[in-house]
């Protein structure tokens, strides 16, 4: 028989837009009361562990019974103020447009939980959906990449697509998807300089084999990629 090592614990670590240690926290909402509380006491602080940004995290740490309707309202606020800050001064990413006409004109829609789920051309049982004008953006779409439209099942030749909903993580897991099962087994080539996530998404994938894309000592892209190793064939 064996016991579980105990983690040591910090209950004195001031935490929440108060500042009050976690164990007077537990106490005063009466989840201890000098019996051991089913909700953990944190191990380390998480101010001093988690890499520090421009927001102070204290106004967004949440007590274990959560935040008041007041220090909530003032967390918005906080947030609102550093994301208009930071999204005013930022170049590199497609982040820092001027938004507000679609603030005032898509609103609405946030009192409802549309959510197209499953394929854009199955109508499905979740009827709080936007598949209509989905559609209608896929087919604009696919008119600019010269594919085969409307969509069609029973041809196979006709495009297929659905709207990203996570931007472009999602678009190059689908691309590699496809990559791997068009490739099928063949060598995939990737770029070193390419997007974080891509070596994630190639272990999830799982080709069996990867090639890198070598560049020179200057650091500038290869002009030529390596060729596919030679492959045996027996009768």
């Amino acid at each position: 028989m064996t016991q579980a090592r105990r983690t040591r614990t910090h209950s004195d670590i001031p935490y929440g837009p108060d500042g009050v240690p976690w164990s007077e926290m537990l106490l005063s909402e009466g989840l201890a009361n000098g019996h051991p509380a089913l909700i953990s006491d944190p191990v380390a602080n998480p101010r001093e562990v988690y890499p520090r940004d421009d927001l102070p995290p204290s106004a967004f740490e949440l007590p274990p019974t959560g935040l008041s309707p007041e220090k909530r309202h003032a967390a918005l606020i906080e947030l609102e103020e550093y994301v208009t800050r930071k999204r005013d001064h930022f170049l590199g990413y497609q982040a820092n447009q001027d938004q507000d006409h679609y603030r005032l004109d898509l609103s609405r829609f946030m009192e409802s939980h549309v959510n197209n789920v499953g394929d854009p051309f199955t109508p499905g049982n979740f009827k709080v959906n936007s598949k209509v004008v989905e559609r209608c953006v896929l087919d604009y779409y696919a008119a600019l990449w010269n594919a085969k439209w409307p969509h069609d099942k029973k041809d196979p030749e006709s495009y297929w697509g659905y709207m990203l909903s996570m931007g472009c993580t999602e678009g190059n897991l689908y691309g590699l998807w496809n990559g791997r099962d068009y490739l099928s087994g063949k060598a995939l080539v990737t770029d070193p300089e390419s997007t974080p996530e891509q070596p994630r998404l190639l272990w999830v994938q799982g080709p069996r084999r990867r090639r890198t894309c070598p560049r020179s000592r200057s650091g500038t892209r290869c002009t030529r990629w390596p060729s596919s190793p030679r492959t045996r064939t027996t009768r």
